[in-house]
């Protein structure tokens, strides 16, 4: 930029100290200065990039299209109330603008629409220098094509990113001139989810591909923008984008704190039996339960050894009379047990567990054995809600572990697990009384109450699966959001709370899977992962985020930014699995509370908060 400093410079030290020559020589050159300085700005002032206002106005003007359009673009205002027309969709209504619609485009839809009338004026009347004049206006994530109907018409396809409302109501419009005199433009197709091609046979391209890839393409009149998912699992019923299932019965603690039966395909939204607080939506992998009888121990499918069992002695957690009292036999010698019937496993991780509270006795030893050469367990107080002792590994059982959980009124549920070797193939649950010492002895009237027992393959307890005469098996929980219109397969922000069992890498919160078995997913132990190639660490905290967009992803938890890479994106996804990978496998086994998507790769500051 000229400056009068330059001139000035230049004149010798005989004049250059008489100020009133100084005066008059900046009154002479400063005006030409200023004309220099606005003559060179005068480029980037109608550069069709930088332009802007009154200076916009007069490049479309030399172009040969205008600002104001001939009738008025109807149902794009912004609205919240109106799908599509939300934030960054909708259109603000100008002060001039009318109720029916907007006469008047904004500099950035302008600014389109002028590179489109430059195009036109160069055009050589084919179609694929439409395409390129298309190509050239749409953003590099919106794909078009346009296909020859062989009748005097075409058909206008657009993939990928939806565009605004208004630059479809500019293009269904004809202000976008695309097309040959006399020919008709018949059809207009918009995929149904950003981010994705139209559905279509024999193509796999970013314009049209097949199942698991494809989306259906509809007229842009009827066009729905991704749109921002929010649900919550404290409470019913469930949100009716959600597909759930499972075909059999399963069983949760209501509002009241009692266990209770649910039908099936009902999803099990589980209480704190102690506190009767919402725990979420109960989400778990099908197991089996290999005891028979597990309400009643007095049956003679438990064994007993110096061990009497009261039926009926206590209400169960359930509600029942159904609780028996387990009573060790008089004195001190001789071994006292009740084992449940044998499960027919080995070389697994097997988890028993069983509802006990205390009577006169509090203690006992909670054990799996394989009734030849092996028992371990744990030895538990439910006086103290605690585990007193653990057993060390041995010839068959290894890497003993357990857990004591209040189920309110008294009732605690009581676990062991453990891995199971391949000394034979026998498990049994079974209780070892104690007197209130920890000895293994006993007056043949004290004792404790127990209800639900449960022997089931796996690494942690799952919710009862009551049985009688036969084993039962509960079918997983299967809950999932197909991938439509509120999806945008470009970027997005995928958050959720949650509380596992187990927390581990291979149960999933929440899961976006596509058909070749890429994901983006939250893990239950705090991982996020996108496409493999973005994979951040495990972190405590039970509120996960994952934003992602090609190339730029992050992951935060617990109010804290875990990790961020550059992942590429993974292919279109099948659906939005809520506590398993696809529907199949690696299921939750735990509480989902809430899970929120937004159609944008949310920045990090946001992360934070939302998982605060």
């Amino acid at each position: 930029m000229a400056d009068i400093s330059n001139y000035i410079g230049l004149i010798t030290t005989e004049h250059s100290d008489k100020p009133k020559f100084m005066a008059m020589v900046e009154a002479v050159v400063q005006p030409m200065v200023d004309a220099l300085n606005a003559s060179q700005g005068l480029p980037a002032d109608f550069d069709l990039d930088l332009a802007i206002g009154a200076q916009l106005d007069v490049v479309g003007l030399w172009v040969g299209i205008s600002r104001n359009v001939n009738a008025p673009l109807s149902g794009v205002y912004f609205s919240l109330d109106v799908v599509g027309l939300g934030f960054d969709q909708g259109a603000w209504k100008g002060p001039f603008d009318p109720d029916t619609g907007i006469i008047s485009l904004d500099d950035e839809t302008y600014r389109i629409l002028i590179r489109a009338k430059i195009g036109a004026n160069r055009w050589d009347g084919t179609l694929g220098q439409s395409k390129q004049i298309l190509d050239l206006i749409f953003s590099g994530d919106t794909h078009v094509f346009i296909e020859d109907r062989q009748d005097m018409s075409i058909l206008l396809g657009i993939s990928g990113e939806i565009p605004s409302a208004v630059f479809l109501a500019l293009l269904t419009g004809g202000y976008i001139p695309i097309k040959p005199e006399g020919v008709r433009m018949s059809v207009y197709v918009v995929t149904s989810v950003s981010g994705a091609p139209i559905f279509g046979f024999d193509m796999n391209n970013e314009y049209v591909a097949g199942f698991d890839v494809g989306a259906w393409g509809g007229n842009p009149d009827n066009v729905v923008y991704p749109q921002p998912l929010a649900f919550e699992f404290t409470s019913g019923p469930l949100d009716s984008l959600i597909t759930f299932s499972r075909t059999d019965v399963g069983t949760r603690f209501n509002a009241s704190g009692v266990l209770e039966t649910v039908a099936a395909n009902l999803p099990r939204f589980d209480y704190d039996p102690v506190s009767l607080q919402p725990r979420g939506m109960l989400i778990e992998e099908q197991r089996a339960n290999l005891i028979l009888q597990s309400a009643n121990l007095a049956d003679a499918a438990w064994t007993k050894s110096n061990v009497t069992v009261t039926a009926g002695a206590a209400l169960a957690p359930d509600g029942t009379m159904t609780a028996g009292k387990v009573i060790g036999a008089s004195g001190s010698s001789g071994s006292r047990f009740i084992a449940s019937t044998a499960g027919n496993v080995s070389n697994v991780v097997v988890t028993g567990s069983i509802f006990i509270k205390a009577a006169e006795y509090s203690k006992l030893r909670l054990n799996l054995s394989n009734f030849a050469t092996d028992s371990r367990g744990v030895y538990i107080d439910v006086a103290t809600a605690s585990i007193y002792q653990t057993d060390t590994n041995g010839p068959d059982f290894s890497n003993i572990s357990g857990s004591v959980v209040n189920c309110g009124n008294g009732w605690y549920r009581c676990t062991v697990t453990a891995m199971k070797g391949t000394a034979n193939t026998v498990v049994r649950l079974a209780l070892d009384p104690k007197d209130n010492s920890g000895a293994s002895a006993g007056d043949g009237t004290s004792g404790f109450y127990a209800w639900g027992g449960q022997l089931e393959i796996g690494n942690g307890v799952t919710s009862l699966i009551p049985t009688t005469s036969s084993q039962s098996v509960r079918a997983p929980d299967i809950a999932f959001v197909p991938i439509s219109t509120w999806f945008n397969n470009l970027e997005g922000t995928v958050q959720a709370k949650y509380q596992a069992q187990v927390p581990a890498q291979t149960n999933r919160v929440a899961s976006l899977f596509s058909s070749v078995g890429q994901m983006i997913a939250i893990d239950s132990n705090g991982q996020c992962e996108v496409d493999g190639t973005f994979v951040s660490p495990p972190s405590v905290g039970g509120n996960a985020a994952v934003a992602f967009k090609a190339g730029d992803a992050a992951a935060a938890v617990a109010g804290a930014i875990t990790g961020a890479g550059t992942p590429a994106l993974p292919d279109f996804p099948k659906a939005l699995y809520l506590g398993s990978l696809d529907g199949q496998s690696q299921f939750l086994n735990g509480w989902l509370k809430q899970l929120t998507y937004q159609p944008s790769r949310l920045g990090n500051s946001d992360l934070i908060a939302l998982t605060t």
